[in-house]
């Protein structure tokens, strides 16, 4: 008899959680909700890539890039590109399925 020795395939959360530590996978998170909200605000606004281009000055195939994952841009690329949708960045604490430790507090000095 010979034994099947295919190890189990892994789940995508399994090779993601092997691939990337909490940080990375924290940034690819967030890199995509940012992605989404742009994508989303344009269509919801029924405004093609080129019409956000005109309005922004920002070239088409960098709008076009940063929708599809392929660039980073700078902050200053994704303000204007969010203001231009009626859209703001705000910032928020990241929620985690754990606590994070809180430090000591530091005692005062006299």
């Amino acid at each position: 008899m010979v034994k099947n020795n295919v190890p189990p395939k892994d789940t995508w959360t399994d090779l993601e959680n092997r691939l990337f530590n909490q940080t990375d996978r924290q940034n690819m998170k967030t890199r995509a909700a940012l992605v989404d909200e742009i994508q989303t605000g344009r269509e919801t606004k029924n405004m093609s890539l080129r019409q956000l281009a005109e309005i922004t000055g920002i070239k088409h195939p960098v709008i076009s890039r940063f929708e599809s994952g392929i660039t980073d841009p700078r902050l200053s690329t994704i303000v204007t590109l969010l203001t231009a949708l009626g859209l703001e960045l705000t910032v928020q604490p990241i929620r985690t399925a754990s606590p994070v430790p809180q430090r000591e507090p530091i005692p005062a000095c006299d």
